[in-house]
């Protein structure tokens, strides 16, 4: 299995830097493994080719419960319609993903780690909910690309 690891995020943006928080840490545990950094979603019909697998990473809008994490198999699933991620992408997650299976281009195997965020403010830190989310959502991630290597 061909594994690429997206991580969505602006890190200058609060909880936003989440996603390229993690794949920073990733990018030293898994030295050969292919891991990049976006701003813009609309890259990913691109960046995910070749990969059969791609694990993406992101901050979430609040749901209710900052810092929880959610796993979605969006190869399956649609994102719910209740669960957007919170987007400094302009095209947004979900727009990037319908517009993926019109055209026939999403991975064979596509999942999202996405944290609910709480802070989204320019100039500042991760909140202590997303700060201390990281390091559950990396043993996380880390379970899922050794199990299935």
């Amino acid at each position: 299995m061909s594994w690429r690891v997206i991580a969505l995020g602006n890190p200058a943006r609060g909880d936003d830097a989440l996603g390229p928080l993690a794949a920073a840490a990733l990018a030293k545990t898994f030295p050969h493994l292919p891991i990049l950094h976006r701003e813009a979603t609309i890259l990913l019909l691109d960046d995910w080719q070749p990969a059969d697998s791609v694990l993406l990473i992101d901050a979430a809008a609040p749901l209710g419960q900052p810092g929880r994490i959610h796993r979605l198999n969006l190869a399956t699933d649609a994102l719910p319609p209740t669960f957007s991620t919170a987007t400094t992408h302009g095209f947004g997650l979900a727009e990037t993903l319908h517009l993926a299976r019109a055209l026939h281009r999403l991975p064979a195997h596509l999942i999202l780690y996405a944290v609910e965020g709480e802070s989204f403010t320019f100039n500042t830190p991760l909140s202590p909910a997303a700060a201390a989310a990281l390091p559950r959502l990396l043993e996380r991630i880390t379970q899922e690309l050794t199990q299935k290597a």
